[in-house]
């Protein structure tokens, strides 16, 4: 699923102002972020 900047905002407002969204891309993401929040993040929001 795939969230524009504005709907990532509108989604954590619902949890926390603290939350910053950011917005990741598999295959831009050398750092190896996503796995890490994948692996070990836990879900806050599903539809």
């Amino acid at each position: 699923m795939i969230l524009i900047n504005t709907e990532l905002g509108k989604l954590r407002r619902n949890i926390s102002t603290n939350i910053e969204p950011v917005l990741i891309i598999d295959e831009e993401d050398r750092s190896g972020f996503l796995d890490e929040v994948l692996s070990y993040g836990e879900v806050s929001y599903s539809k």
